[in-house]
């Protein structure tokens, strides 16, 4: 498996990971009885970490530049026969390698219902900060534990 970063990648590429958001993103809502209003989501990303396998993307992590500058985890997602072996976390890792690179922090929102994102974020180093609902579903803010947001409360 080869991990790639890439930011602002060709349409060539970009449909590539597109491909692999279609196939893995109803899995999960399948699963999780969600909806998805799809609009090319990776498209709007200012990085992109794909996972490939044997050329074929097997998972994804978007992300975004906030306004306050802060890396947020837009979107990730391991195709089913992947998961469980880590490659989530190791996405994480490098949204966080990326993040202390340009000094700023990773955030991400994760549904109430998703146990396993939320372990996952946990296992990485980030805390529960805030909760909020929008229209019918919970989630739970997570922010990355640095030296910064001790400071500011966010424990």
């Amino acid at each position: 498996m080869e991990f790639i970063m890439i930011n602002r990648a060709s349409e060539e590429f970009m449909e590539m990971c597109a491909q692999c958001e279609l196939e893995i993103i109803p899995q999960n809502l399948k699963k999780n009885g969600g909806t998805l209003n799809y609009s090319n989501l990776t498209y709007e990303s200012d990085f992109l970490i794909l996972c490939v396998n044997s050329q074929k993307p097997i998972a994804f992590c978007s992300l975004v530049i906030l306004d306050n500058a802060d890396i947020y985890v837009y979107q990730i997602a391991v195709k089913k026969e992947y998961q469980k072996r880590g490659i989530g976390k190791k996405m994480i890792e490098i949204s966080q390698r990326l993040a202390s690179n340009l000094g700023v922090n990773v955030s991400a929102h994760v549904k109430e219902y998703n146990i396993s994102s939320q372990r996952m974020f946990e296992s990485c180093g980030f805390i529960k900060n805030d909760e909020y609902s929008d229209e019918d579903e919970f989630f739970y803010e997570y922010k990355q534990i640095t030296k910064d947001n001790i400071e500011k409360g966010l424990n």
